[in-house]
C-alpha cells in the first residue's frame, strides 16, 4: 500500500508496511472484491455479503466480526476513489476558479 506523498507510487518512500492484523482483511478483500451486486442497469451496487461469510467461513478466519467490517471498508474506500477517479476524467469538480 501507499500513502498520498510527494513523487510518484511505488516509491521506496511511499510504501505503507501491512500490518499482521491486518492480512485476513486483505486477504479476503482481494477475493472478494468483485463478487458484487449488480444493479438492473449494470451498477455495482454492493458487497455480496454472502459470499464475504462464505470466504470467512472457508479460510477458517477466526474474527470473522473484525474482518467482515474490515472488507467493507476496503470496498467502500476503492469505490469513493473510483468515484474521485471518473470526476477528474470526465472533468467534473475541477477548479475553474
Amino acid at each position: 500500500m501507499y500513502h498520498e506523498g510527494e513523487g510518484d507510487p511505488p516509491c521506496k518512500e511511499c510504501r505503507v508496511e501491512l500490518l499482521e492484523a491486518n492480512e485476513d482483511i486483505i486477504e479476503i478483500y482481494n477475493l472478494a472484491r468483485n463478487q458484487v451486486l449488480i444493479a438492473p442497469l449494470g451498477d455495482a451496487t454492493a458487497l455480496n455479503y454472502a459470499t464475504l461469510i462464505e470466504l470467512l467461513d472457508l479460510l477458517e478466519v477466526e474474527d470473522k466480526k473484525e474482518t467482515f467490517f474490515g472488507v467493507l471498508h476496503c470496498y467502500n474506500i476503492e469505490q469513493e476513489l473510483a468515484g474521485k477517479r471518473y470526476e477528474l476524467f470526465n472533468g467534473i469538480g475541477r477548479n475553474y476558479g
